[in-house]
Protein backbone atom coordinates (compact mmCIF):
# COMPACT_ATOMS: atom_id res chain seq x y z
CA UNK A 1 0.00 0.00 0.00
CA UNK A 2 2.79 2.45 0.94
CA UNK A 3 4.64 1.61 -2.28
CA UNK A 4 1.47 2.40 -4.24
CA UNK A 5 1.07 5.75 -2.49
CA UNK A 6 4.75 6.62 -3.00
CA UNK A 7 4.55 5.72 -6.69
CA UNK A 8 1.39 7.74 -7.11
CA UNK A 9 3.00 10.87 -5.75
CA UNK A 10 6.30 10.36 -7.55
CA UNK A 11 4.70 11.78 -10.71
CA UNK A 12 3.28 15.20 -11.36
CA UNK A 13 -0.45 15.43 -10.55
CA UNK A 14 -2.68 14.92 -13.55
CA UNK A 15 -5.12 17.79 -14.00
CA UNK A 16 -8.25 16.89 -15.94
CA UNK A 17 -11.80 18.07 -16.34
CA UNK A 18 -14.59 15.75 -15.35
CA UNK A 19 -15.67 15.20 -18.95
CA UNK A 20 -12.13 14.10 -19.89
CA UNK A 21 -12.28 11.17 -17.49
CA UNK A 22 -13.81 8.54 -19.84
CA UNK A 23 -11.43 9.60 -22.62
CA UNK A 24 -8.40 9.06 -20.39
CA UNK A 25 -9.78 5.76 -19.11
CA UNK A 26 -10.27 4.48 -22.64
CA UNK A 27 -6.78 5.61 -23.61
CA UNK A 28 -5.12 3.98 -20.61
CA UNK A 29 -7.11 0.75 -20.50
CA UNK A 30 -8.36 0.29 -24.06
CA UNK A 31 -6.53 -3.00 -24.65
CA UNK A 32 -7.43 -4.43 -21.27
CA UNK A 33 -11.08 -3.45 -21.65
CA UNK A 34 -11.20 -4.92 -25.15
CA UNK A 35 -9.82 -8.21 -23.83
CA UNK A 36 -12.28 -8.08 -20.94
CA UNK A 37 -15.28 -7.45 -23.18
CA UNK A 38 -14.13 -10.17 -25.59
CA UNK A 39 -13.88 -12.66 -22.74
CA UNK A 40 -17.26 -11.55 -21.35
CA UNK A 41 -18.87 -12.00 -24.75
CA UNK A 42 -17.31 -15.45 -25.09
CA UNK A 43 -18.46 -16.54 -21.62
CA UNK A 44 -22.00 -15.28 -22.16
CA UNK A 45 -22.13 -17.20 -25.47
CA UNK A 46 -20.89 -20.39 -23.80
CA UNK A 47 -23.38 -20.04 -20.93
CA UNK A 48 -26.32 -19.53 -23.29
CA UNK A 49 -25.25 -22.55 -25.39
CA UNK A 50 -24.89 -24.74 -22.31
CA UNK A 51 -28.31 -23.62 -21.10
CA UNK A 52 -29.68 -24.69 -24.48
CA UNK A 53 -28.22 -28.15 -23.89
CA UNK A 54 -29.79 -28.17 -20.43
CA UNK A 55 -33.15 -27.26 -21.91
CA UNK A 56 -32.95 -30.21 -24.31
CA UNK A 57 -32.26 -32.52 -21.37
CA UNK A 58 -35.22 -31.02 -19.48
CA UNK A 59 -37.42 -31.69 -22.50
CA UNK A 60 -36.27 -35.31 -22.48
CA UNK A 61 -37.05 -35.49 -18.77
CA UNK A 62 -40.53 -34.11 -19.34
CA UNK A 63 -41.15 -36.65 -22.11
CA UNK A 64 -40.00 -39.58 -19.95
CA UNK A 65 -42.90 -41.73 -18.66
CA UNK A 66 -43.67 -41.60 -14.94
CA UNK A 67 -44.95 -44.39 -12.72
CA UNK A 68 -47.71 -42.29 -11.12
CA UNK A 69 -49.77 -39.28 -12.07
CA UNK A 70 -48.37 -37.38 -9.09
CA UNK A 71 -44.80 -38.01 -10.25
CA UNK A 72 -45.78 -36.95 -13.76
CA UNK A 73 -47.28 -33.70 -12.48
CA UNK A 74 -44.30 -32.93 -10.22
CA UNK A 75 -41.80 -33.69 -13.01
CA UNK A 76 -43.63 -31.55 -15.55
CA UNK A 77 -43.94 -28.58 -13.18
CA UNK A 78 -40.20 -28.73 -12.44
CA UNK A 79 -39.30 -28.89 -16.13
CA UNK A 80 -41.68 -26.08 -17.10
CA UNK A 81 -40.34 -23.72 -14.43
CA UNK A 82 -36.72 -24.48 -15.31
CA UNK A 83 -37.30 -24.04 -19.07
CA UNK A 84 -39.13 -20.78 -18.45
CA UNK A 85 -36.10 -19.43 -16.57
CA UNK A 86 -33.73 -20.63 -19.28
CA UNK A 87 -35.80 -18.98 -22.03
CA UNK A 88 -35.35 -15.62 -20.28
CA UNK A 89 -31.55 -15.88 -20.56
CA UNK A 90 -30.23 -14.45 -23.83
CA UNK A 91 -26.88 -13.06 -24.95
CA UNK A 92 -26.70 -9.56 -23.43
CA UNK A 93 -25.51 -6.33 -25.07
CA UNK A 94 -21.78 -5.70 -24.75
CA UNK A 95 -22.07 -3.50 -21.67
CA UNK A 96 -20.95 -3.86 -18.07
CA UNK A 97 -24.42 -3.42 -16.44
CA UNK A 98 -25.97 -5.86 -18.92
CA UNK A 99 -23.36 -8.51 -18.09
CA UNK A 100 -24.04 -8.14 -14.36
CA UNK A 101 -27.78 -8.63 -14.95
CA UNK A 102 -27.05 -11.59 -17.21
CA UNK A 103 -24.95 -13.35 -14.57
CA UNK A 104 -27.58 -12.69 -11.89
CA UNK A 105 -30.33 -14.20 -14.07
CA UNK A 106 -28.13 -17.22 -14.86
CA UNK A 107 -27.43 -17.80 -11.16
CA UNK A 108 -31.15 -17.69 -10.34
CA UNK A 109 -31.90 -20.23 -13.08
CA UNK A 110 -29.21 -22.58 -11.79
CA UNK A 111 -30.48 -22.22 -8.21
CA UNK A 112 -33.85 -23.51 -9.42
CA UNK A 113 -32.30 -26.42 -11.36
CA UNK A 114 -29.74 -27.42 -8.71
CA UNK A 115 -32.09 -27.19 -5.73
CA UNK A 116 -35.38 -28.97 -6.37
CA UNK A 117 -37.69 -29.19 -3.38
CA UNK A 118 -37.68 -32.33 -1.24
CA UNK A 119 -40.95 -33.41 -2.86
CA UNK A 120 -39.50 -32.90 -6.34
CA UNK A 121 -36.24 -34.65 -5.43
CA UNK A 122 -38.12 -37.76 -4.27
CA UNK A 123 -40.25 -37.92 -7.42
CA UNK A 124 -37.36 -37.17 -9.83
CA UNK A 125 -35.13 -39.83 -8.29
CA UNK A 126 -36.68 -42.52 -10.52
CA UNK A 127 -35.28 -40.67 -13.59
CA UNK A 128 -31.74 -41.25 -12.38
CA UNK A 129 -30.02 -41.50 -15.77
CA UNK A 130 -31.30 -38.28 -17.25
CA UNK A 131 -31.02 -36.45 -13.92
CA UNK A 132 -27.32 -37.42 -13.85
CA UNK A 133 -26.91 -35.90 -17.31
CA UNK A 134 -28.67 -32.74 -16.14
CA UNK A 135 -26.42 -32.53 -13.06
CA UNK A 136 -23.30 -32.94 -15.20
CA UNK A 137 -24.37 -30.23 -17.61
CA UNK A 138 -25.33 -28.01 -14.66
CA UNK A 139 -21.78 -28.29 -13.30
CA UNK A 140 -20.46 -26.99 -16.62
CA UNK A 141 -22.83 -24.02 -16.51
CA UNK A 142 -22.01 -23.34 -12.85
CA UNK A 143 -18.29 -23.28 -13.61
CA UNK A 144 -18.79 -20.75 -16.42
CA UNK A 145 -21.04 -18.59 -14.24
CA UNK A 146 -18.52 -18.66 -11.37
CA UNK A 147 -15.75 -17.67 -13.77
CA UNK A 148 -17.87 -14.84 -15.15
CA UNK A 149 -18.83 -13.65 -11.65
CA UNK A 150 -15.18 -13.66 -10.56
CA UNK A 151 -14.22 -11.67 -13.63
CA UNK A 152 -16.96 -9.15 -12.89
CA UNK A 153 -15.96 -8.70 -9.26
CA UNK A 154 -12.16 -8.84 -9.25
CA UNK A 155 -9.18 -7.52 -11.15
CA UNK A 156 -8.21 -4.26 -12.75
CA UNK A 157 -10.92 -4.46 -15.39
CA UNK A 158 -13.55 -4.57 -12.68
CA UNK A 159 -12.03 -1.46 -11.07
CA UNK A 160 -12.00 0.30 -14.43
CA UNK A 161 -15.64 -0.54 -15.04
CA UNK A 162 -16.52 0.60 -11.52
CA UNK A 163 -14.94 3.95 -12.34
CA UNK A 164 -17.06 4.17 -15.50
CA UNK A 165 -20.15 3.31 -13.44
CA UNK A 166 -19.28 5.96 -10.88
CA UNK A 167 -18.69 8.47 -13.67
CA UNK A 168 -22.15 7.82 -15.12
CA UNK A 169 -23.73 8.06 -11.67
CA UNK A 170 -22.03 11.40 -11.02
CA UNK A 171 -23.11 12.69 -14.43
CA UNK A 172 -26.70 11.84 -13.54
CA UNK A 173 -26.31 13.57 -10.16
CA UNK A 174 -24.89 16.65 -11.87
CA UNK A 175 -27.86 16.77 -14.23
CA UNK A 176 -30.28 16.33 -11.33
CA UNK A 177 -28.48 19.10 -9.45
CA UNK A 178 -28.65 21.41 -12.46
CA UNK A 179 -32.36 20.70 -12.85
CA UNK A 180 -32.86 21.33 -9.14
CA UNK A 181 -31.06 24.66 -9.51
CA UNK A 182 -33.33 25.64 -12.40
CA UNK A 183 -36.39 24.70 -10.37
CA UNK A 184 -35.18 26.77 -7.41
CA UNK A 185 -34.53 29.74 -9.71
CA UNK A 186 -38.05 29.48 -11.18
CA UNK A 187 -39.54 29.28 -7.69
CA UNK A 188 -37.56 32.32 -6.54
CA UNK A 189 -38.84 34.28 -9.55
CA UNK A 190 -42.43 33.31 -8.76
CA UNK A 191 -42.32 34.47 -5.13
CA UNK A 192 -41.71 38.23 -5.80
CA UNK A 193 -44.42 38.19 -8.45
CA UNK A 194 -46.96 36.77 -5.99
CA UNK A 195 -45.79 39.13 -3.23
CA UNK A 196 -46.39 42.01 -5.65
CA UNK A 197 -49.85 40.59 -6.35
CA UNK A 198 -50.57 40.59 -2.60
CA UNK A 199 -49.58 44.27 -2.55
CA UNK A 200 -51.98 44.95 -5.42
CA UNK A 201 -54.71 43.15 -3.49
CA UNK A 202 -54.02 45.35 -0.43
CA UNK A 203 -54.24 48.50 -2.56
CA UNK A 204 -57.49 47.32 -4.10
CA UNK A 205 -58.95 46.56 -0.67
CA UNK A 206 -57.92 50.00 0.62
CA UNK A 207 -59.34 51.73 -2.48
CA UNK A 208 -62.72 50.06 -1.97
CA UNK A 209 -62.59 50.85 1.74
CA UNK A 210 -62.11 54.54 0.87
CA UNK A 211 -65.02 54.41 -1.55
CA UNK A 212 -67.16 52.88 1.18
CA UNK A 213 -66.12 55.64 3.57
CA UNK A 214 -67.40 58.19 1.04
CA UNK A 215 -70.87 56.80 1.74
CA UNK A 216 -70.56 57.85 5.38
CA UNK A 217 -72.71 60.97 4.87
CA UNK A 218 -75.51 58.80 3.57
CA UNK A 219 -75.19 56.57 6.64
CA UNK A 220 -75.36 59.65 8.89
CA UNK A 221 -78.51 60.83 7.12
CA UNK A 222 -80.09 57.41 7.64
CA UNK A 223 -79.19 57.45 11.35
CA UNK A 224 -80.62 60.97 11.74
CA UNK A 225 -83.87 59.90 10.14
CA UNK A 226 -83.97 56.81 12.36
CA UNK A 227 -83.59 59.10 15.36
CA UNK A 228 -86.46 61.26 14.15
CA UNK A 229 -88.54 58.15 13.51
CA UNK A 230 -87.82 56.91 17.01
CA UNK A 231 -88.91 60.26 18.44
CA UNK A 232 -92.18 60.12 16.52
CA UNK A 233 -92.72 56.53 17.64
CA UNK A 234 -92.32 57.56 21.29
CA UNK A 235 -94.80 60.42 20.84
CA UNK A 236 -97.30 57.99 19.39
CA UNK A 237 -96.61 55.55 22.24
CA UNK A 238 -97.56 58.30 24.68
CA UNK A 239 -100.68 59.16 22.68
CA UNK A 240 -101.91 55.58 22.58
CA UNK A 241 -100.84 54.62 26.11
CA UNK A 242 -103.72 52.72 27.75
CA UNK A 243 -105.99 53.23 24.73
CA UNK A 244 -106.13 49.49 23.97
CA UNK A 245 -108.25 48.84 27.10
CA UNK A 246 -110.70 51.63 26.25
CA UNK A 247 -111.01 50.43 22.66
CA UNK A 248 -111.71 46.89 23.92
CA UNK A 249 -114.61 48.22 25.98
CA UNK A 250 -115.81 50.27 23.02
CA UNK A 251 -115.75 47.41 20.50
CA UNK A 252 -117.39 45.12 23.03
CA UNK A 253 -120.44 47.38 22.77
CA UNK A 254 -120.07 48.01 19.02
CA UNK A 255 -119.32 44.66 17.44
CA UNK A 256 -120.37 45.78 13.95
CA UNK A 257 -117.00 47.40 13.23
CA UNK A 258 -114.74 45.52 10.83
CA UNK A 259 -111.90 43.44 12.22
CA UNK A 260 -109.26 45.83 10.89
CA UNK A 261 -110.48 48.61 13.17
CA UNK A 262 -110.98 46.18 16.05
CA UNK A 263 -107.22 45.65 16.10
CA UNK A 264 -107.08 49.09 17.81
CA UNK A 265 -108.06 47.11 20.90
CA UNK A 266 -104.84 45.08 20.64
CA UNK A 267 -102.15 47.28 19.06
CA UNK A 268 -103.55 50.78 18.67
CA UNK A 269 -100.34 52.47 17.49
CA UNK A 270 -99.49 49.81 14.87
CA UNK A 271 -103.11 49.74 13.67
CA UNK A 272 -103.17 53.53 13.29
CA UNK A 273 -99.88 53.60 11.37
CA UNK A 274 -100.16 50.53 9.19
CA UNK A 275 -103.72 49.23 8.96
CA UNK A 276 -106.08 52.23 9.14
CA UNK A 277 -105.63 53.37 5.55
CA UNK A 278 -108.86 55.44 5.62
CA UNK A 279 -107.82 57.27 8.82
CA UNK A 280 -110.95 56.29 10.78
CA UNK A 281 -109.26 57.04 14.11
CA UNK A 282 -110.70 60.60 14.50
CA UNK A 283 -114.23 59.19 14.12
CA UNK A 284 -113.51 56.38 16.59
CA UNK A 285 -112.11 58.86 19.12
CA UNK A 286 -115.18 61.11 18.80
CA UNK A 287 -117.52 58.15 19.36
CA UNK A 288 -115.34 56.86 22.22
CA UNK A 289 -115.45 60.31 23.87
CA UNK A 290 -119.22 60.35 23.47
CA UNK A 291 -119.57 56.90 25.10
CA UNK A 292 -117.39 58.01 28.01
CA UNK A 293 -119.30 61.26 28.52
CA UNK A 294 -122.71 59.53 28.58
CA UNK A 295 -121.43 56.93 31.06
CA UNK A 296 -121.54 53.92 28.73
CA UNK A 297 -117.82 53.41 29.30
CA UNK A 298 -116.43 53.97 32.76
CA UNK A 299 -112.93 55.43 33.19
CA UNK A 300 -111.08 57.78 35.52
CA UNK A 301 -110.85 61.53 34.95
CA UNK A 302 -107.26 61.39 33.77
CA UNK A 303 -108.05 58.86 31.06
CA UNK A 304 -111.24 60.79 30.18
CA UNK A 305 -109.20 63.97 29.74
CA UNK A 306 -106.64 62.14 27.60
CA UNK A 307 -109.34 60.83 25.24
CA UNK A 308 -110.88 64.29 25.06
CA UNK A 309 -107.53 65.84 24.14
CA UNK A 310 -106.97 63.26 21.37
CA UNK A 311 -110.49 63.72 20.02
CA UNK A 312 -110.02 67.50 19.86
CA UNK A 313 -106.64 67.29 18.02
CA UNK A 314 -107.05 64.60 15.35
CA UNK A 315 -105.00 66.67 12.92
CA UNK A 316 -101.98 66.34 15.21
CA UNK A 317 -102.25 62.54 15.15
CA UNK A 318 -102.67 62.47 11.38
CA UNK A 319 -99.65 64.74 10.98
CA UNK A 320 -97.58 62.46 13.21
CA UNK A 321 -98.71 59.50 11.13
CA UNK A 322 -97.87 61.22 7.86
CA UNK A 323 -94.43 62.25 9.18
CA UNK A 324 -93.80 58.75 10.52
CA UNK A 325 -94.70 57.01 7.25
CA UNK A 326 -92.74 59.55 5.22
CA UNK A 327 -89.66 59.05 7.38
CA UNK A 328 -89.99 55.28 7.28
CA UNK A 329 -90.30 55.29 3.51
CA UNK A 330 -87.37 57.67 3.25
CA UNK A 331 -85.24 55.37 5.42
CA UNK A 332 -86.18 52.36 3.31
CA UNK A 333 -85.26 54.26 0.15
CA UNK A 334 -81.95 55.45 1.62
CA UNK A 335 -81.10 51.94 2.88
CA UNK A 336 -81.77 50.58 -0.58
CA UNK A 337 -79.66 53.34 -2.12
CA UNK A 338 -76.85 52.64 0.35
CA UNK A 339 -76.99 48.89 -0.31
CA UNK A 340 -76.88 49.43 -4.06
CA UNK A 341 -73.90 51.76 -3.76
CA UNK A 342 -72.10 49.57 -1.24
CA UNK A 343 -72.56 46.25 -3.03
CA UNK A 344 -70.04 46.78 -5.88
CA UNK A 345 -67.40 47.97 -3.43
CA UNK A 346 -68.12 45.19 -0.94
CA UNK A 347 -68.10 42.59 -3.70
CA UNK A 348 -64.81 43.93 -5.07
CA UNK A 349 -63.34 44.01 -1.56
CA UNK A 350 -64.40 40.41 -0.84
CA UNK A 351 -62.92 39.29 -4.14
CA UNK A 352 -59.66 41.13 -3.41
CA UNK A 353 -59.49 39.64 0.09
CA UNK A 354 -60.11 36.11 -1.23
CA UNK A 355 -57.50 36.59 -3.95
CA UNK A 356 -55.06 37.98 -1.41
CA UNK A 357 -55.56 34.95 0.85
CA UNK A 358 -54.97 32.61 -2.09
CA UNK A 359 -51.83 34.49 -3.12
CA UNK A 360 -50.52 34.50 0.46
CA UNK A 361 -51.06 30.74 0.70
CA UNK A 362 -49.23 30.28 -2.60
CA UNK A 363 -46.35 32.46 -1.39
CA UNK A 364 -46.07 30.40 1.79
CA UNK A 365 -46.23 27.14 -0.18
CA UNK A 366 -43.55 28.37 -2.61
CA UNK A 367 -41.30 29.46 0.24
CA UNK A 368 -41.64 26.06 1.88
CA UNK A 369 -41.00 24.37 -1.47
CA UNK A 370 -37.97 26.57 -2.10
CA UNK A 371 -36.53 25.77 1.33
CA UNK A 372 -37.07 22.05 0.79
CA UNK A 373 -35.36 22.24 -2.59
CA UNK A 374 -32.50 24.25 -1.09
CA UNK A 375 -32.10 21.50 1.52
CA UNK A 376 -32.29 18.88 -1.24
CA UNK A 377 -29.64 20.73 -3.23
CA UNK A 378 -27.37 20.96 -0.20
CA UNK A 379 -27.70 17.22 0.38
CA UNK A 380 -27.22 16.48 -3.35
CA UNK A 381 -24.05 18.62 -3.38
CA UNK A 382 -22.74 16.75 -0.33
CA UNK A 383 -23.39 13.36 -1.96
CA UNK A 384 -21.87 14.58 -5.23
CA UNK A 385 -18.70 15.75 -3.48
CA UNK A 386 -18.39 12.44 -1.65
CA UNK A 387 -18.96 10.38 -4.82
CA UNK A 388 -16.50 12.52 -6.78
CA UNK A 389 -13.89 12.13 -4.06
CA UNK A 390 -14.25 8.33 -4.13
CA UNK A 391 -14.10 8.36 -7.93
CA UNK A 392 -10.87 10.39 -7.97
CA UNK A 393 -9.29 8.06 -5.40
CA UNK A 394 -10.23 5.03 -7.50
CA UNK A 395 -8.88 6.67 -10.66
CA UNK A 396 -5.69 7.71 -8.87
CA UNK A 397 -5.20 4.12 -7.72
CA UNK A 398 -5.71 2.80 -11.26
CA UNK A 399 -3.39 5.34 -12.91
CA UNK A 400 -0.89 5.26 -10.04
CA UNK A 401 -0.95 9.03 -10.11
CA UNK A 402 -2.54 11.89 -8.19
CA UNK A 403 -5.61 13.24 -9.99
CA UNK A 404 -6.67 16.87 -9.70
CA UNK A 405 -10.09 17.78 -11.00
CA UNK A 406 -10.13 21.07 -12.87
CA UNK A 407 -13.32 23.12 -13.16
Amino acid sequence: MFKSIKAAFSKEPLEITFDQLPVIMNQEFARELATYMQRAECLSQQIVETFSDLKELLKQLKAAPATTSFTELTKNNFCDRACERIDAITIPPAAWPAYRTFVGDAEEAMTLINNPSLKEFKQLHQFKTIMTQIASKAKTVDAKIIEFRKMLETGTSKKVLDVFDAYETIKERQQELAHLGETIAMTEKSIPFLVDEVGKNDREIEMNRLKLSELHELEIEIENKKTQLDTLSKQLDQSFSGMDKLFRLFFHQHETYEDTLKSYAVQPKETFLLHDAENRLPTLLAELEKEINNGAIDCDDKRKEHVSDLAKTPAMLLTLKADYLRLRQSIQFLNQELAEKEEPFLRAMRHAQETKSQNERQVEALREKRQKRLDDRQEAERVLRADTSVLLMSLSDLLNREIVLRS
